[in-house]
């Protein structure tokens, strides 16, 4: 399959990836402006107060969760890259417990027909650049399927009091309408990039959650109804119209 984009690659001097003439921003960075700022202040001082705490000592909790939760999803990522391109790779011994939830599912796709299609390969379009953690092709049906992998121990799916800014705001500002939106624009940059029919791409948010006492791992996978989507997508679009991506600096 060809793609439509024109080669794009990492400029040592800019210090950014590029088409030769534009920055390619990358996707998450992009999206960033529609999701409300957390006002990291005020809510530790509230989570505090409820807790006994200092605001300080619930911010330094939230950042050494915050650094396990990193260094859990970077090695589940390296580790299901690894799997499918064919090494059994796993360089964090005490985080092995994921190890079988995480074979199980890559499993559950291939018996329905799925094959891999990209692994971590950076993809372009709009002056977008994105990563997919994987994409997978279904030869029976001609589709594709965008697997975002999350390892939140509380996702959230939901936000009663804020939602992200417009034209996004009929979504909820949780890990639920941030991911999957980013999904969708994943999906649309592969299609323009690929020369893939937008209809025939899905995308999806996988969840492993992990109770802390017993280990114990729940899987869910998260995705946005067929109306919601084409509401999204349609706001994208429109959006990729009003972006202009920072030009080089003129030689």
């Amino acid at each position: 399959m060809n793609r439509s984009w024109k080669n794009y690659y990492w400029s040592k001097e800019n210090k950014c990836f590029t088409d030769g003439k534009n920055k390619l921003l990358g996707a998450n960075k992009w999206f960033k402006k529609y999701i409300p700022e957390f006002d990291i202040v005020k809510i530790s001082s509230i989570v505090a107060k409820k807790s006994g705490k200092t605001s300080e000592e619930v911010r330094e909790e939230w950042e050494d969760k915050k650094n396990f939760a990193i260094k859990r999803g970077n090695a589940c990522h390296d580790y299901i890259k690894a799997k499918i391109r064919g090494s059994s790779y796993w360089k964090d011994d005490y985080l092995s417990y994921y190890k079988d939830v995480i074979d199980d599912k890559l499993k559950e796709y291939q018996k329905k027909g799925f094959i891999p299609f990209l692994v971590e390969d950076n993809i372009s379009a709009y002056g977008i650049l994105s990563k997919p953690d994987l994409v997978l092709y279904h030869p029976e049906s001609d589709t594709y399927l965008i697997i975002d992998w999350k390892f939140v121990d509380r996702f959230k799916s939901s936000n009663s009091f804020q939602s992200l800014h417009p034209p996004f705001s009929f979504l909820a500002s949780c890990h639920h309408g941030k991911y999957l939106a980013v999904g969708e624009l994943y999906s649309l940059i592969l299609a323009k990039e690929y020369n893939i029919d937008e209809s025939k791409i899905n995308s999806v948010v996988i969840n492993f959650s992990c109770e802390e006492k017993t280990y114990d791992i729940k899987i869910r996978t998260y995705f946005l109804r067929n109306i919601v989507k084409r509401e999204v997508r349609k706001y994208l679009h429109k959006e990729f119209q009003n972006y202009k991506p920072e030009q080089l600096p003129s030689v």
